[in-house]
This record gives structure tokens, C-alpha cells and sequence, in this order.
């Protein structure tokens, strides 16, 4: 017989509920992070350009584009994704000489699990 998980007066061990989008253990806060989200067209994308110091070119998107979600914290997700639309022609990734995306929460829609 072998024991998946522990239980403690029949509940699970962390109480951590099923649809919780973060926890805090230990005085630090951990967010549960979507495998997929879908960004809002009209959102506004920010992006650097290669060698610049700070990201300055800000681009709306025309149609609503699905990324793939990598983190998240209190009001922002953070994605990878290659974004080719009219105003915005960048690929966000996870690189040396790259950089992941961000975007609030609110802007997002089809959030994936």
C-alpha cells in the first residue's frame, strides 16, 4: 500500500484551497502560475530594444494573442511568446539577451490552468 499524500483530522496536510491563486508559508508568498493566458486586445505591450538600457517602445495589440504564462505575483503575469502583430514585432523569451513579458492581470482573459 503505498501513501500519496498525508492527511491530518481527513484533511490534506497543506490547507491550500483548490482554486487559491497564492499562498504564504514561512512569511514568503508563492503564486500560482497558468500555463497559458491569453492577453486582451488593445493591451498596451512594453519591450526593450537590443542594447538599450531601459524598455521604452510600447505597442497595442490588435487581436487578442495567447502566450505562454511563466510567473506571476500580485498583480502581473509574466510570459514568453513571439508577437508579430502590426504595432508590436518582438519575441519575449527566457535568454541572455532576451527578456519575458509583463502584463496585469486584468488585461488578461483564458486563463489556463
Amino acid at each position: 500500500m503505498a501513501i500519496d499524500h498525508i492527511l491530518f483530522n481527513n484533511q490534506s496536510w497543506y490547507s491550500i484551497a483548490g482554486n487559491a491563486d497564492n499562498a504564504t508559508a514561512n512569511g514568503k508568498k508563492y503564486y500560482a502560475v497558468p500555463s497559458k493566458i491569453t492577453i486582451k486586445e488593445g493591451t498596451y505591450i512594453t519591450y526593450p530594444i537590443q542594447g538599450a538600457t531601459r524598455a521604452d517602445v510600447t505597442g497595442q495589440l490588435q487581436e487578442d494573442l495567447e502566450v505562454e504564462c511563466v510567473g506571476a505575483n500580485d498583480n502581473h503575469y509574466f510570459f514568453v511568446g513571439f508577437i508579430k502583430v502590426p504595432s508590436i514585432y518582438y519575441d519575449f523569451e527566457e535568454g541572455e539577451g532576451y527578456g519575458v513579458g509583463e502584463v496585469l492581470k486584468s488585461d488578461c482573459k483564458n486563463i489556463v490552468w
